[in-house]
């Protein structure tokens, strides 16, 4: 049996019907069931842009409940606005208890017409393989990751994910550490954190941004499951998927202008891929793999984080403002109450402020 899909959408409806209409393209999704969890709009208090999101999340509904193609067409419409994190969490973790496995896309992820055929395969491949703990479609394209020639197989194993397109198994992902303070008390274990750092230099930053609150991601915590089960995730040479969400729509993914390093040639993904048989991560590719993070600068920091690090930015201008209106409107009443003194008839005060006066007017150029 096929794995059912779980797509993940909320207010970007020409993203959403570029995924769906690849998905749509895709050799087995006659045979395949699709799920769609649409997000409810997040009200923030600003009523501009609340109106936008309403109407954004209204027209990706419009798109979602006009799509066919698949086997069947299963929509989940949020009431209350869950935020990602808390939708694919609970959205994977409904689905995959009804199926026993999953294919999980986003609404900004283009596929090629053989992404369900891979995903598939490598569910089935290595369903009995504890260690495996994840499936990603996506992988860097060649000019930005090399993989040594003589390298005999499609796909490669390394100790981190990717959720830009991806899959695992129902007693995985069970296994899934989701709490705070158990993460705190495992992130202790210098093993798991050097494991963690095995995939890039940014994981450690992202997972304590995560701790403290900063942004709220469920791929971090997956990557760390990995690392506290000794766990890998199996990725293609060519990419399966093709990522359209760098253009500032999203929520979760700003405007990083040039992502050409991250620009996948969906031609190359192959119909038929060959796998490894022995479970291990191939040290140079994943060394290479690792480096790719610290060429792009840009991808040191998590889509989320540059997400909050922009709203504190925007809160903190507003907050300087604010406290610069307080100032002059208490810089003018202290004007008018010293004008008030220095017009009196009463020499008696006026003199000894007279010379504070000037001063004042001085510091406040007036």
């Amino acid at each position: 049996m096929n794995a059912p899909i779980v797509l993940f959408v909320y207010n970007r409806p020409q993203h959403t019907r570029l995924t769906l209409e690849a998905l749509q393209k895709n050799i087995l999704a006659e045979e395949t069931e699709l799920y769609i969890f649409s997000d409810s709009p997040k009200i923030t208090g600003n009523d501009e842009k609340d109106a936008k999101t309403i109407e954004l999340v209204a027209e990706v509904r419009n798109v979602i409940r006009r799509f066919t193609g698949f086997k069947k067409v299963n929509i989940r419409e949020q009431e209350c606005n869950q935020g990602l994190a808390n939708s694919i969490i609970s959205g994977v973790t409904e689905i995959i208890h009804q199926y026993g496995k999953v294919i999980v896309v986003e609404d900004d992820l283009v596929s090629s017409p053989y992404f369900l055929s891979y995903m598939n395969n490598a569910l089935a491949f290595y369903e009995n393989e504890q260690r495996v703990f994840n499936i990603s479609a996506f992988s860097f394209p060649s000019a930005t990751l090399e993989i040594p020639q003589e390298y005999p197989f499609d796909t490669y194993f390394l100790t981190r994910n990717s959720s830009w397109g991806w899959g695992t198994w129902c007693d995985r992902w069970d296994k899934a550490i989701w709490d705070h303070s158990q993460i705190q008390n495992m992130f202790k274990d210098r093993r798991i954190r050097m494991e963690l750092e095995k995939g890039g230099t940014n994981l450690v930053p992202i997972l304590e941004a995560q701790l403290a609150e900063k942004i709220d991601s469920w791929s971090i915590r997956w990557s760390f499951t990995l690392s506290c089960n000794n766990g890998v995730s199996l990725t293609p040479l060519h990419s399966y998927i093709h990522n359209i969400g760098f253009d500032g729509t999203g929520v979760h993914c700003g405007d990083m202008g040039d992502a050409t390093a991250l620009t996948s040639d969906l031609s190359l993904a192959k119909r038929v891929t060959t796998f490894p048989d022995t479970v291990e991560v191939q040290e140079e590719i994943a060394r290479r793999f690792a480096l790719c993070y610290g060429d792009m600068p840009f991808l040191l920091h998590s889509s989320v984080e540059l997400k909050d690090i922009q709203d504190t930015l925007q809160s903190t201008v507003q907050s300087l403002r604010k406290q610069v209106e307080e100032l002059h409107y208490e810089k003018d009443e202290l004007a008018k109450e010293l004008q008030n003194i220095y017009s009196s008839n009463s020499w008696k005060i006026t003199a000894p402020l007279r010379l504070f006066f000037i001063l004042i007017k001085k510091i406040f150029g007036r």
